[in-house]
């Protein structure tokens, strides 16, 4: 188990955090995308809660 470190981060997320890495929501690039838009914008953070209700 050591030589794989996927399989090590997994198996942390799962019993140390409670988090199933399978089933994390978007993808680092989407979360990035709003950031920047929602902080660049004047709505501030009404912007990204409007996103998460296009998104579904």
């Amino acid at each position: 188990m050591m030589a794989d470190t996927s399989s090590i981060l997994d198996t942390h997320a799962r019993e140390e955090l409670g988090i199933d890495p399978e089933e994390v929501g978007a993808p680092a690039y989407e979360a990035a995308i709003q950031s920047l838009i929602s902080s660049s914008s004047p709505w501030g953070a009404i912007f990204p809660i409007f996103l998460s209700f296009l998104d579904g």
